[in-house]
């Protein structure tokens, strides 16, 4: 690739030797100028796709904003920062992160000390436009990351906003997993002759990963969840659920019951988020509950179950959630609770994509007939529920449990 030695030595740094696919796709076109569509998912290498021509384009010379990298989450938005921070290792660009929940004045400073590249959320980058803190005037490239998902959380206004701050002529890279129609017409509208792209990604789960599901009652859900986290106390679990009030009741029912558990949503600050992802990270707590937009496009290579303690809604995103695990050829387990309100939801998903997802006994599972350490596959009997008491915490852990002074 024609790459500048700077960047191939930061790319060296970074662990590359040789590029994914849609790297080899997309770099070389974007080089030349190109607006590019590229539909690429989550671990596809996407960030260095894009970040690479961006790097090698700009010129250190100019201190005013001449790239504009739109993320639909805070957390996406930091790793691609932090990815644009190592490719300019050796190219002295600047690179301001401005997102919402953190200070606004600590990013207007930021900016103040004069950036080549932004990195933000449509929310945020949007108020420091009206507010005349950034100047989009000279942007010479736009990318959109994740921009399906942008559009989901509603912010299809906001990134038309931003789009229309900037150039006419610029270079436009639109990086999604999926196009519906109101993407569609941003393309359409903002996308001088795109050259389209894609990588074919399978429509099957990974081999390595063993998957189960099991029906159940909503309220016998958070026992079952208990059962899994003493099935293997040393596993990393990343739980996905509906809504942010979901994710919440799940997380304080199981530390009330003192299992090492946080929870992750919208609705947390950018600090709360970033030290929750760091505990995550590094082991330091090995269960995270979370929603599909709070977890997309996050960096989790080392998660070996996936809970999805709702439903998916679609077949894209079961295989979006189970791809947590099971990663470069490690094993991974996915399980997924389907309530009877969801059960002809998950009956035309699972025929959709052709799984074979093996069922597991809800009262053998949550009866006295499961024992710790036991494959999960060896619950599949049947076992009658009212002599099967519900699954509760050891009784040495709950002796341990100091009462409330009333």
């Amino acid at each position: 690739m024609d790459l500048s030695e700077d960047l191939l030595d930061a790319l060296e740094d970074m662990g590359f030797e040789k590029p994914t696919p849609i790297q080899a796709l997309a770099i070389p076109k974007a080089l030349e100028g190109r607006d590019v569509v590229g539909k690429a998912e989550t671990g596809s290498g996407k960030t260095v796709a894009f970040g690479a021509p961006v790097v090698d384009k700009l010129s250190e010379h100019r201190v005013a904003v001449l790239a504009i990298v739109l993320c639909p989450t805070r957390e996406l938005a930091l790793q691609v920062a932090e990815v644009f921070e190592q490719l300019t290792t050796y190219k002295p660009l600047r690179t301001a992160l401005i997102v919402g929940g953190e200070p606004m004045k600590d990013q207007i400073k930021e900016l103040q000390k004069g950036c080549q590249i932004v990195v933000g959320t449509p929310g945020r980058v949007l108020d420091m436009v009206r507010e005349k803190w950034l100047s989009l005037g000279w942007v010479e490239i736009a990318v959109l990351d994740e921009a399906d998902e942008m559009l989901e959380i509603g912010f299809l206004d906001d990134v038309t906003e931003i789009l229309e701050a900037t150039p006419q002529e610029k270079q436009v890279l639109l990086f999604s997993a999926t196009f519906p129609p109101p993407l569609m017409k941003i393309a359409e509208k903002y996308l001088k002759k795109p050259i389209s792209m894609g990588v074919n990604k399978s429509s099957k789960p990974a081999s390595t990963i063993e998957q189960f599901w099991m029906k159940l009652r909503a309220e016998d859900r958070p026992d079952a969840m208990i059962r899994i986290l003493d099935h293997d106390e040393e596993a990393i679990t990343l739980a996905f659920c509906e809504s942010r009030l979901e994710v919440e009741r799940l997380a304080k029912r199981l530390k009330r019951l003192a299992y090492p558990v946080l929870s992750l949503h919208g609705g947390y600050d950018q600090p709360v988020r970033r030290k929750i992802m760091d505990q995550f990270r590094t082991g330091k707590i090995r269960a995270l509950i979370a929603t599909d937009v709070a977890a997309r496009g996050l960096d989790i290579s080392h998660v070996t179950r996936v809970l999805n303690y709702s439903v998916p809604r679609t077949l894209e995103t079961y295989l979006h959630r189970i791809g947590r695990t099971g990663r470069a050829g490690a094993k991974g387990t996915a399980m997924t609770f389907v309530t009877p309100t969801k059960q002809r939801d998950w009956d035309r998903m699972v025929e959709q994509g052709k799984l074979e997802i093996k069922e597991l006994n809800a009262d053998k599972f949550l009866g006295s007939g499961w024992k710790k350490g036991e494959s999960l596959g060896d619950s599949r009997g049947r076992t009658s529920r009212k002599d099967a008491p519900k699954a509760s915490r050891n009784d040495a852990r709950q002796s341990k449990r100091t009462r409330r002074p009333r």
